[in-house]
């Protein structure tokens, strides 16, 4: 028995807290069970070592003495069968617990396996596959969570919408591998000029790329944009097709502290707006728009110009 729980004992120590678990419920339903067949089995081996005795008794023709033989005989036939079904029933028991012991460990692998297959899941449901940025259903998913809790806070909510100028052109001219590369650098770049863990670049469908800040002024998102604007232009990626000889972007910027008279479509049209006015500004700049407070639900907007 001792060395049966040293040999536990190891075990204990090397495997993981669940198999390990079973095994101390091993141990504890099983002792007991070896110890009382180890019990019976030395009662029948001292029962079976005074055999002779019990011949003696009956040898001697004394009545007390031949009933005391029969008896022992009796007892000791009795314990050996015990000890022989406890000593089966205890095995049988070894042999259920290990079966048990290994489908536990198994499940545990399983479950771990599971659990990382469902993280990859996951993260391909919200990253882009091209680009590497998130796509569009997390940029929903984040500009929703963040206007409300920006309307929760009052607190300053921006917006930047990119695209890449030219980028019909570029395909054209270069190819479509060509482009997708394009598009990782540019991603590379925006992200490059995020700096905080919570602002979110994401795919927002083609060659634009949503920027969403969150808890910043205007100000700050116009900085991060001039950000972006040196980052591409030093990555100075060729395309003939361009007024510079180089990809460039526009850059669509607004803020909103949400109330009852916005919403995140005002928000995300405002952004689409700037982004308008770049565009037509002559691309390769940033440009702002707020909406006129008096008019805030309406389409009226004041322009922020803040050409690079």
């Amino acid at each position: 028995m001792t060395r049966l729980a040293n040999r536990l004992s190891q075990i204990d120590a090397s495997l993981p807290n669940l198999i390990r678990r079973r095994a101390r419920m091993l141990f504890e339903r099983t002792a007991p069970m070896l110890l009382g067949a180890s019990a019976v089995t030395l009662f029948g081996v001292v029962g079976v070592a005074a055999i002779p005795l019990f011949v003696a008794c009956l040898a001697s023709g004394n009545r007390y003495l031949i009933v005391y033989a029969g008896i022992g005989a009796l007892l000791v036939v009795a314990n050996l069968k015990l000890a022989r079904r406890l000593g089966r029933r205890t095995l049988q028991q070894l042999l259920k617990d290990q079966q048990t012991a290994g489908l536990v460990a198994r499940l545990e692998v399983a479950n771990r396996e599971l659990a990382l297959a469902n993280q990859h899941l996951e993260t391909l449901v919200v990253v882009d596959a091209l680009t590497g940025a998130f796509n569009r259903r997390a940029f929903d998913l984040t500009a929703s969570r963040e206007w409300s809790r920006a309307m929760r806070e009052q607190i300053p909510l921006s917006l930047l919408l990119l695209d890449v100028d030219h980028f019909k052109a570029f395909n054209d001219r270069y190819g479509h591998q060509a482009g997708d590369a394009c598009l990782q650098d540019i991603v590379a770049a925006v992200q490059s000029a995020v700096r905080r863990p919570g602002d979110v670049v994401a795919r927002y469908g083609g060659e634009e790329f949503g920027i969403i800040l969150p808890q910043t002024e205007l100000d700050g998102a116009l900085h991060v944009a001039r950000r972006m604007l040196q980052a591409v232009a030093v990555r100075a990626l060729i395309h003939d097709g361009c007024p510079l000889g180089h990809v460039t972007v526009s850059i669509g910027a607004t803020c909103l502290i949400p109330s009852p008279h916005s919403n995140l479509d005002a928000l995300i049209g405002l952004a689409d707006a700037a982004l308008y006015l770049a565009k037509r500004d002559g691309r390769n700049c940033v440009r702002a728009a707020q909406p006129v407070p008096a008019i805030e639900a309406g389409a009226a907007m004041s322009a922020i110009h803040a050409r690079f």
